[in-house]
């Protein structure tokens, strides 16, 4: 798969590119069709039909968009999503939200970009490190950054 170079990727671009192109594998050549399908699955059934994967995957990830016990998250104060992804200052609490206080793990982790964005929610790989993944849910509420983890993955490497 090959995805945009861009920092945000905003739904609305694509539902601007699928109505002037509805051929999703050209689509998925250039949107992560499983982060569309979580901030919204208005095209759940044209993606399902595409790629069967997908249903299982969203399945998966899914069960961790709701709050939750393992839900984290701070108080930001801010209006739109994308400033936390701007702001150091909110993308370093944002690491430690979700970082289980090793100091190591948080100097390591860093946004995979792009950011898919839906009005107050993001879809957001972290990696850490080398060879380890996580795929969060962001919700912005009243000032309120809610935090849901919904994969993670490691990359095994064998000589």
């Amino acid at each position: 798969m090959v995805f945009a170079q861009e920092k945000i990727i905003r739904y609305q671009d694509f539902e601007l590119a699928y109505s002037n192109n509805s051929d999703l594998k050209i689509i998925s050549n250039r949107f992560n069709l499983l982060f569309i399908l979580l901030l919204d699955t208005t095209y759940k059934v044209q993606f399902f039909e595409y790629d069967a994967e997908l249903k299982d995957l969203y399945k998966e990830y899914s069960c961790g968009l709701k709050l939750n016990e393992s839900t984290v998250g701070f108080v930001a104060h801010i209006k739109k999503i994308d400033e936390i992804f701007s702001s150091s200052l909110l993308t370093n609490k944002a690491f430690n939200c979700i970082s289980d206080a090793e100091t190591q793990k948080i100097a390591k982790q860093r946004i995979s970009y792009p950011i898919y964005i839906k009005d107050n929610m993001a879809i957001v790989e972290i990696l850490s490190g080398s060879s380890f993944s996580d795929i969060y849910y962001f919700r912005l509420n009243d000032g309120v950054v809610q935090i849901n983890w919904l994969s993670g993955e490691i990359d095994c490497f064998f000589m």
